[in-house]
């Protein structure tokens, strides 16, 4: 194609075109230039889903959409997102991380000086691109978080139905626990994302610098593309081993208090109805 020039053996090269086509003038801002692109997961994936444009081909937006096009869960060439099932401030530090990396290189392409050299800088972007990262973030995790919380506090409204001694011991505690993270739930949805933006922000490192987390994921993530892979027969025996449970289950008894052994001796004397105070002051004495 008119305007493209070979990327060449080093994968970490970014070229930009000059944007001249040989028929006439492009736009520079709508320029086209090759981007290493990683290969699909599974077999069969979707190329755009994998992480590129199958002509191996990255399109960068006008001009005036330059913005747009650099926020994270806008581009094309998209990370896999294991970070899913991590909590909102950790999953907000990854898209961070994405958001200055990727402005960086717009910055760096374009000619212009980059603020903090080569370290990662939240004051990179701007507050408008800062807030969209925390909006983007909070809307991938928020519903999980919220709904797994509502589970918790759902869990404990049978304790609501007991009645007698076991409701007076326990209800305390389930009205204790339900109102707790009922409120949890809500601002984790609500509080927490405003939080983030007012207070996440500074200099971000990166998660393959941090030695811990670098050997978690070494052991983490082999587990995690096996059970993907697999899904089938995980599933099928977390199911059999659900049903196994029940053999057990069914052979051991219960009760709501067991005998306790305090080494205490309790003295309860019985007399008759029609005695006097006298002889039940010298009984109880």
């Amino acid at each position: 194609r008119a305007g493209l020039r070979p990327l060449g053996a080093d994968p970490g090269r970014h070229r930009h075109a000059e944007g001249e086509a040989a028929g006439g003038v492009a736009d520079r801002g709508a320029g086209l230039h090759p981007l290493p692109l990683p290969r699909p997961e599974r077999a069969g994936g979707d190329p755009d889903a994998a992480g590129g444009d199958p002509d191996g081909v990255h399109r960068h937006a006008g001009a005036g959409d330059r913005r747009r096009h650099h926020e994270p869960g806008r581009d094309r060439h998209r990370h896999r997102r294991h970070d899913r099932r991590g909590v909102m401030i950790e999953n907000m530090h990854k898209h961070l991380e994405r958001a200055v990396e990727a402005k960086r290189e717009k910055l760096v392409a374009d000619g212009q000086e980059v603020p903090g050299g080569d370290k990662l800088h939240t004051g990179i972007l701007t507050a408008r691109e800062r807030w969209d990262v925390v909006v983007e973030s909070s809307k991938e995790v928020g519903p999980a978080l919220f709904f797994s919380l509502l589970i918790i506090t759902v869990s404990f409204l049978p304790v609501f139905a007991l009645e007698a001694q076991e409701g007076r011991l326990f209800k305390p505690l389930a009205w204790t626990k339900t109102l707790a993270m009922a409120a949890a739930s809500l601002l984790s949805v609500t509080l927490v994302p405003v939080a983030m933006g007012l207070f996440v922000r500074g200099r971000i490192h990166k998660e393959e610098k941090n030695p811990i987390s670098r050997g978690l994921t070494k052991v983490y993530r082999p587990v995690l593309d096996w059970v993907l892979l697999r899904r089938g027969p995980v599933i099928a025996g977390a199911i059999a081993v659900l049903m196994l449970t029940f053999i057990p289950f069914s052979r051991i008894g219960s009760e709501f208090m067991p005998p306790l052994n305090e080494g205490t001796i309790l003295y309860m004397p019985t007399t008759l109805p029609g005695i006097s105070v006298a002889t039940a002051r010298e009984t109880l004495v």
